[in-house]
């Protein structure tokens, strides 16, 4: 690819404003306007993008919630939207900063390195989740997909042809929809001509590809805007360091503490389902959101920063989402028709032809393009049609098991035992008794956490300090397990 200070040619995530001006835009609930540029519309259009129209973002919360029908296609387009805003705002904020240290301009070579940057992080969240089979998270608990997830062979028929070594330094043992995004994304971005495709990989979720030489370009010029300072410092590292340093802090916008993925599912499913549970200040913790750059050991750290004065509103961010695990995505009826879900799918892909095109689906990424949630609801009808009694018609037909008991334990080793005694307090004769346990996440921050840290500004001195070591909340919070029993009838 030719760089386009060098040819004088204006690409399409280019032009006079500081991020490109799209081209187009997309009128949805949620965020309201979307903009894009003409480059993600043929993102959009290609097949294994489409297929997302088709698969709800939510599984079978629809069966609990009527209105959360809303697809992963809607999803995608709202974290590259979320993604852009916080580059935005991290950027914005930076030059604010600069102003009134008395520096006046962006240079022409810097623009194009925030634009470049810009244009990365949305294609990188925009196909984040292209990966995701029909049912999205439920699918990969069945039995069937994860002997071919766990099976050493699929990961070389899904990239057979394609040198998948420019993604990762070895093969993975074991797949999951992160490694199907990523295969998707080089399928999709094939013939795409404006970014290079190792560097919007390099962003996404279960990848270590090294940034191609125009990031790390980019990247060095982005160092003296981000701190002339420690620039010295930035060229002994070289370019290649530097690139990945940037490329890091773009990934954990995409996969972290608090990210686009995040802020996005949580306004969402809220929205669609009709409970405000995950709704927090989008607005805010957007407004307080920096780069953070310090120096440890002599080497220079880039990470994302929260204003202290925003701890409140942090907070309340990682709440909402525990509450949402919690009180909606481990709600009792909601768990239950999940276990059904279970059920079915493993009565349909007892059907040897079932078995075998869904092995077909997960090793060819052009037979991936047909895989969505239609592909099961078709099969669940056929098989609810010769047996009124089993787990596909329960489904169908939205009856939901009786819910007999309920625990919550935190995570610990010893949590199927004590899932085990609960079931013995339970049993009665002739009572058949199954549990479905969910996590209630809370947040990744404890200790010493280098990828998100709170400034403070004094007389001018910018300091950073843990998260956890400010937020008792934060720190004594913890991940719990949610145990449901059902009565069988």
């Amino acid at each position: 690819m030719k760089q386009s200070h060098e040819t004088n040619q204006v690409l399409d995530f280019q032009g006079p404003e500081l991020f490109g001006t799209p081209s187009e835009d997309i009128i949805e609930p949620v965020h309201k306007s979307i903009g894009y540029f003409r480059h993600e519309e043929q993102v959009m259009q290609h097949p294994l993008f489409q297929r997302l129209k088709f698969i709800y973002q939510s599984d079978v919360m629809s069966l609990v919630w009527p209105g959360a029908t809303h697809s992963r296609f809607l999803h995608s387009i709202g974290t590259m939207h979320v993604a852009s805003r916080i580059f935005k705002s991290l950027v914005r904020s930076h030059l604010c900063e600069m102003i009134e240290d008395g520096c006046k301009e962006v240079s022409p070579e810097q623009r194009l390195a925030i634009q470049y940057f810009h244009a990365c992080i949305r294609l990188a969240a925009l196909l984040h989740d292209t990966g995701h089979a029909p049912f999205s998270h439920q699918f990969e608990l069945a039995n069937a997909p994860k002997k071919i997830y766990e099976d050493s062979n699929t990961f070389g028929a899904l990239w057979d042809g394609v040198d998948w070594k420019e993604y990762y330094k070895t093969a993975p043992s074991e797949l999951n929809h992160e490694h199907y995004s990523v295969r998707c994304a080089a399928k999709i971005l094939e013939k795409t001509k404006e970014i290079q495709k190792q560097d919007v990989l390099g962003i996404m979720e279960k990848t270590n590809p090294n940034p191609s030489d125009l990031f790390c370009r980019h990247a060095m010029v982005l160092s003296h805007l981000l701190s002339p300072e420690l620039e010295k410092s930035f060229n002994k590292l070289g370019d290649k360091r530097v690139g990945l340093a940037i490329m890091n802090l773009l990934k954990n916008l995409i996969s972290g503490p608090i990210d686009a993925d995040k802020m996005d599912y949580l306004l969402r499913d809220s929205h669609f389902s009709g409970c405000l549970t995950g709704v927090y200040d989008f607005d805010y913790l957007l407004n307080n959101m920096r780069i953070g750059i310090e120096k440890k050991h002599g080497t220079p750290q880039i990470f994302l920063a929260i204003n202290k004065k925003a701890l409140g509103g942090l907070e309340d961010f990682f709440y909402s989402r525990f509450h949402m695990y919690s009180e909606i995505y481990s709600h009792k009826t909601y768990a239950g028709f999940k276990f059904i879900l279970s059920k079915a799918l493993s009565e349909v892909l007892s059907v040897p032809a079932n078995a075998s095109q869904l092995k077909y689906a997960l090793t060819d990424i052009v037979q991936f393009e047909k895989f969505t949630d239609a592909f099961f609801w078709e099969r669940f009808r056929q098989h609810a049609e010769k047996n009124s009694s089993s787990f596909c018609s329960r489904l169908l037909h939205g009856r939901k098991l009786k819910h007999i008991h309920e625990k919550r334990l935190p995570v610990a080793d010893n949590a199927k035992k004590r899932q085990e005694k609960e079931i013995v307090k339970l049993r009665n004769p002739g009572k058949h008794i199954e549990t479905w346990n969910e996590a209630a996440k809370f947040s990744t921050i404890k200790g010493p956490f280098e990828q998100l840290k709170l400034r403070t500004v004094n007389n001018g001195r910018v300091d950073f300090e843990e998260v956890a070591g400010e937020s008792p909340f934060i720190k004594e919070f913890k991940d719990q397990f949610k145990y449901h029993f059902y009565l069988i009838d």
